[in-house]
């Protein structure tokens, strides 16, 4: 009991440092030190992002910095998708679970600490100088659906909030 509560509250901590899901530190955390599957850690790892999310969200939203149109639409198309995840957890072995949970970890530090965005130029979704919305057009919709699946069906599957 008290390894999870020093657990939670390391990750907490490290979730308000660098601002990562609580997927990506408290499943392998659980599966270390409580020797669950992938399956069994997620929806911990869910919890942690659901909570961290919510307070995050408060808090933009008062600073008016939430584009909550486009989160709605990502949230939208990510619930149903989230759901196939969770079947497809059910069906493939902890071992190809744990690899792939593996691959987007990687993912996920390659991009935080080497891909640095250059071309504002080209970005699939644009905003309006003047002011400061999104400009909604079939490009950014679709950009932002897309973003929608990956996430719902890496979330159902693996127990991540995914960083795109």
């Amino acid at each position: 009991m008290w390894a999870l509560i020093l657990e939670g509250l390391v990750i907490g901590v490290l979730l308000g440092l660098i601002g990562a899901g609580g997927g990506i530190l408290a499943v392998p955390a659980l599966m270390t030190t409580q020797g669950w599957t992938v399956a069994q850690a997620a929806p911990v790892g869910l919890l942690a992002v659901t909570l961290s999310a919510l307070v995050g969200t408060f808090e933009d939203l008062f600073k008016r910095i939430v584009r909550y149109r486009a989160a709605l639409w990502i949230a939208l198309i990510s619930i149903p998708t989230a759901r196939y995840g969770v079947h497809l957890a059910d069906i493939v072995s902890p071992f190809w679970l744990t690899l792939a949970f593996s691959l987007v970890m990687l993912i996920v530090a390659y991009r935080i600490f080497f891909n640095k965005v250059t071309d504002h130029g080209n970005a699939p979704c644009k905003v309006n100088q003047s002011t400061g919305r999104l400009i909604w057009n079939v490009k950014t919709a679709s950009f932002l659906a897309g973003i929608g699946v990956v996430a719902g069906l890496l979330t159902g599957l693996l127990g991540v909030g995914v960083v795109l």
